[in-house]
């Protein structure tokens, strides 16, 4: 699908400023769509009054530009949404607790995946020993060949599945991956893709995965940044702009 200029957000973890810096050059670059890219809660030393807060905001957002804003779930989101063998880095009870109650609320504004002029945007990237688990795991097997060139295809089949949790669960999902450590053009999907989850001090292309890596926005426990707070532009050609 491709609808026009996009702008893609990296991680957000409670950063209320992320979320208006990606609306003001959403307005200024005259985008047509803006996508986050997961992880909306938990941050350093943060409160569970933040995370409710930067949730409320989201989906008030949400609800006023409609298909023009993707939310797309992060390991965090599931951490604090679901627990259990789901929880990750900055899991509490305590925020578990009172934030399950507003993700279930609110679950239809988030998809796991998107496709948009060429890409494949999630949260950590789709690998191919992970895509061929989960298109056998959904009897799908069929489909391998041609979602290895269809961005469109995969981001479809995940959503499908999105509330099954269980097939995001593995270290290697797009929920979870570190594909910033993998070398090989074996291990990827031909396509390219737009992913956050893994911090890194400026935008990053990553050659043999065909990806970005946005997530700009995170910082060190004191405080300190750890990137630049720059966002992507992907123009409906395929070509991108870092902002």
């Amino acid at each position: 699908m491709s609808m026009g200029k996009i702008l893609v957000c990296g991680d957000v973890h409670c950063k209320k400023e992320v979320v208006d810096k990606a609306l003001e050059l959403y307005e200024e670059n005259n985008c047509d769509r803006l996508i986050f890219i997961g992880d909306y809660t938990d941050d350093w030393n943060d409160t569970v009054q933040q995370n409710l807060e930067i949730l409320d905001y989201l989906f008030s957002l949400k609800y006023d530009m409609g298909d023009k804003l993707i939310l797309l779930l992060g390991n965090h989101d599931i951490s604090n949404w679901i627990g259990g063998e789901f929880e990750c880095s900055g899991f509490s009870e305590i925020k578990h607790v009172q934030l399950k109650f507003s993700y279930e609320g609110n679950k239809q504004d988030f998809k796991m995946a998107h496709a948009e002029n060429g890409f494949l945007i999630t949260h950590a990237g789709v690998c191919i020993p992970w895509l061929h688990y989960f298109l056998a795991v959904t009897g799908n097997q069929d489909l391998n060949v041609e979602c290895l060139q269809n961005p469109r295809k995969v981001a479809a089949l995940m959503n499908r599945y999105a509330s099954e949790l269980d097939l995001f669960s593995m270290d290697d999902s797009p929920l979870w991956a570190r594909l910033q450590y993998s070398l090989e053009d074996f291990y990827f999907p031909r396509f390219k893709q737009v992913v956050g989850h893994s911090p890194v001090r400026k935008i990053l292309w990553h050659k043999q995965g065909h990806m970005f890596f946005i997530d700009t926005h995170s910082t060190y426990s004191d405080g300190e940044k750890i990137g630049d707070g720059t966002f992507l532009i992907i123009n409906p050609d395929g070509s991108v702009k870092i902002v």
